[in-house]
């Protein structure tokens, strides 16, 4: 039997750190994906819910602008107004005020030029468009019950917040 005899000009064989170092890698590499992607569902997440409550108020003004339009205005009185809303004002005195106001329903094009939300109280400026050229800005004032966000008043004004001057309020 030979056996290898070790001078000192050779060098012992080093093991290779290559596995080590690609696993290293890619683990990495995945903690860092998972990282990217919780950022963005992160992100998309605080923008979707900060939208959405901005926006829920609004999305019940224009639900009861549809119904409304639509000939549904029990539906729009008992479904988008709120129980105080409903203490103060009938069915009937809802009714009469829309036919009294029938050009509130009958714009073309609105746009919500403020939209200010503290606790469970909204206040929403309503600018509406009409076909002849004219405007109207309505403030409507809102109130969550049980989650959901309801109409608790409204009124035409003729400018938006700071010139407000009040004509009517139901």
């Amino acid at each position: 039997m030979e056996e290898a005899i070790k001078t000192d000009n050779e060098k012992p064989e080093k093991k290779s750190n290559k596995k080590k170092w690609i696993l290293a890698g890619c683990g990495c590499s995945l903690l860092l994906l998972l990282c990217f992607i919780g950022a963005l569902a992160g992100a998309y997440y605080g923008i979707y819910s900060i939208y959405g409550f901005l926006a829920e108020p609004s999305e019940v003004v224009k639900a009861h602008f549809e119904a409304v339009k639509d000939g549904e205005i029990e539906n729009a009185y008992l479904k988008y107004t709120s129980y105080g809303f409903q203490e103060n004002n009938s069915l009937e005195d809802f009714e009469e005020y829309i036919e009294a106001h029938p050009e509130i329903y009958q714009h073309y094009k609105k746009r919500f030029t403020s939209v200010n939300i503290k606790n469970n109280f909204a206040e929403l400026y309503c600018y509406l468009n009409y076909k002849d050229g004219t405007n109207t800005t309505i403030l409507f004032r809102m109130i969550k019950e049980e989650d959901d966000w309801k109409i608790d008043s409204f009124e035409i004004v003729s400018a938006v917040p700071g010139e407000k001057e009040d004509i009517e309020e139901v």
